[in-house]
């Protein structure tokens, strides 16, 4: 798939930095209990999918490790959840209407992620809509984006 490797190799920094925000918020609100309110967020099925993940992780692990075993999918739903929120609007406080837009980004990301995962054909123009999203978000939490 033309292109599918750079979209992908975008598509990681961008979790990359969801997933550290998600460490940042939780550790600074939170302390210790910090991996405890993380896996309170989710779903019951998804921590039971979480925990099934966790059990290759190593013994002594980074309690907050558990931020790398999460999808794509439920990084925004934990930055959106009402104990962090405030601390994440900080790290975004010049973009306007910041819960729609990382909706809408990563209602963009998280499916062709998912098909260049399962090496499945996506078009040009998906894969440059998806470049631009991941461009969005990294912008938005470096600060060079507003509106």
């Amino acid at each position: 798939m033309p292109g599918a490797e750079d979209v992908w190799k975008r598509i990681a920094e961008t979790e990359r930095v969801l997933r550290a925000l998600v460490r940042e918020v939780y550790a600074h609100r939170f302390g210790d209990a910090a991996a405890a309110k993380i896996e309170e967020g989710l779903q019951e099925f998804e921590r039971e999918a979480l925990k099934r993940a966790t059990r290759a992780r190593p013994q002594g692990a980074d309690p907050l490790s558990v931020v790398d075993y999460l999808y794509l999918g439920q990084l925004p739903r934990l930055l959106f959840a009402d104990a962090v929120w405030q601390e994440v609007k900080s790290k975004f406080a010049h973009v306007k209407d910041l819960k729609r837009r990382l909706q809408s980004v990563m209602g963009q990301i998280a499916p062709v992620r998912n098909e260049i995962a399962h090496v499945r054909e996506i078009s040009q123009e998906r894969l440059l809509r998806t470049t631009v999203a991941c461009n969005d978000v990294i912008e938005m939490l470096t600060g060079r984006v507003g509106g």
